[in-house]
C-alpha cells in the first residue's frame, strides 16, 4: 500500500511555502483575486442549489468545488498561506517580514476579487438596481444583515437598561436578556430592585 510518511508531508509543505514566498506581489494579487472570485461564485451557486432543491446539503456539496479548483489551478488563498508559510520561517528558510508581506498581498487580492464578484452579482440579480432582491438575492441579503450588527441608533433598548433616547426604564421582559456590554446589575432579577432599573437600591 502506498503511503507518505509524516516527515515527507511536512517537507513538501515547507517546499510549497517556499515557492509561495518566491512569488512577486503582482502574481500574488492576480492569483488572490481569482481565488476570491471563485469563492464568491461558489457561495452564490451553493445558495442557488440549496434554495432550488430545498436541501442545504446540496449547497454544502457545491461549495468545496471552488477550493478544489483553487488548489488545482495553483491560486493563492490567505487561509492556506497561514498554514504553510510559518513552516518555512520556523525552519529558518525565510523571515517574518517576508511572510507578513506575502499574507498582506494575498489577503488584498482575495478581498479585491470577492468585492469585484459581489458587485457583478448584485448588478446581475437586481438588474442594475432596478428591481428588488428576490430568491437567491434576498437570501444573501438576509444572511448578510444577520451577520452585520445594526447601527447603534437602530438598536432596541435592552430590558432593564436605560435607553439613550429616554429616561424611563424598560422592564417589559426578563432582565436576563441584557447584553453583556450592559451594566452588571441588569442581570439581577427584577424583584431585587425597589423601583426597577440599574442603579437603584436593593431591598
Amino acid at each position: 500500500m502506498d503511503y507518505a510518511k509524516p516527515a515527507d508531508v511536512v517537507a513538501s509543505m515547507i517546499d510549497a511555502g517556499l515557492k509561495k514566498l518566491t512569488l512577486s506581489p503582482r502574481d500574488l494579487l492576480i492569483r488572490g483575486a481569482l481565488s476570491g472570485a471563485l469563492l464568491g461564485a461558489a457561495t452564490s451557486l451553493a445558495f442557488s442549489g440549496a434554495l432550488t432543491t430545498g436541501q442545504p446539503l446540496v449547497g454544502a456539496l457545491i461549495f468545496p468545488v471552488s477550493l478544489v479548483m483553487i488548489v488545482l489551478l495553483g491560486l493563492e488563498l490567505v487561509t492556506g498561506s497561514f498554514g504553510l508559510l510559518p513552516l518555512a520561517r520556523l525552519e529558518g528558510k525565510s523571515t517574518w517580514n517576508a511572510v507578513m508581506a506575502n499574507w498582506s498581498w494575498v489577503f488584498l487580492g482575495n478581498l479585491l476579487g470577492s468585492i469585484a464578484y459581489g458587485i457583478l452579482l448584485a448588478i446581475t440579480l437586481t438588474n442594475m438596481g432596478k428591481i428588488e432582491p428576490a430568491g437567491v438575492a434576498a437570501r444573501i441579503v438576509s444572511i448578510a444583515e444577520a451577520k452585520t450588527p445594526p447601527p447603534r441608533s437602530e438598536r432596541s433598548p435592552q430590558p432593564g437598561c436605560r435607553s439613550s433616547h429616554s429616561s424611563r426604564w424598560d422592564l417589559s421582559t426578563p432582565s436576563s436578556t441584557c447584553s453583556s456590554f450592559r451594566p452588571a446589575c441588569c442581570s439581577a432579577p427584577r424583584s431585587a430592585f425597589t423601583t426597577g432599573g440599574c442603579g437603584t437600591k436593593f431591598r
